[in-house]
């Protein structure tokens, strides 16, 4: 199938002539629910399956404000941690390293230190509060995020970072990409 999508210029393919066969085998053979990547939402996992397939692209749009920062780092700092892989997060320079940094500690303890306290410093004030941020911290060690801005760059730019990345943590390691701030190119 990916030679077909491979020819795609030279002609066209009907696709549904294969969906039996392909449906039967996937029964026959079901993927390994421990190779999948699910994230941490079970609603989102159980309605779309895996938002993180290789090679597959992902968009969360919404209003500006609404928490799509919080949340794609959230759910990608989970899936960083859960199948140890490093995490390239792209954005136009919007957010500094140190809101990025207090949003990771943020979810690494579920959310259950508020990211104000945070900021703030107040989270020093709640016993339990302490307690979560120091369970949090060492995480911090063991996952590897990268920061990469795309400020001012086009689409084939931006694609040439990532895949400079590659050749920096090795080509054949796996790993995942959040492009936070996606705006229209051409």
């Amino acid at each position: 199938s990916q030679e077909i999508l491979r020819n795609h210029k030279k002609q066209t393919v009907e696709i549904c002539s294969g969906i039996e066969e392909l449906l039967e085998d996937t029964r026959n053979n079901p993927p390994k629910e421990s190779e999948m990547m699910f994230g941490p939402f079970p609603s989102v996992n159980k309605l779309y399956g895996s938002l993180s397939e290789p090679g597959a692209i992902t968009v969360v749009g919404a209003r500006s404000g609404v928490g799509k920062t919080s949340m794609g780092l959230f759910y990608n700092v989970y899936l960083a941690q859960k199948n140890n892989l490093d995490l390239l997060w792209l954005d136009s320079a919007e957010m500094t390293i140190k809101q990025l940094q207090f949003r990771i500690t943020c979810g690494l303890t579920g959310g259950k230190v508020p990211l104000w306290a945070l900021r703030e410093g107040k989270w020093a004030n709640n016993e339990e509060w302490v307690k979560l941020v120091r369970s949090a911290t060492p995480e911090t060690k063991k996952i590897k995020i990268h920061y990469g801005s795309t400020y001012g760059l086009k689409a084939n730019d931006i694609i040439k970072l990532i895949r400079n990345f590659s050749y920096q943590i090795g080509k054949e390691k796996k790993f995942l990409v959040c492009l936070d701030y996606l705006k229209a190119m051409e």
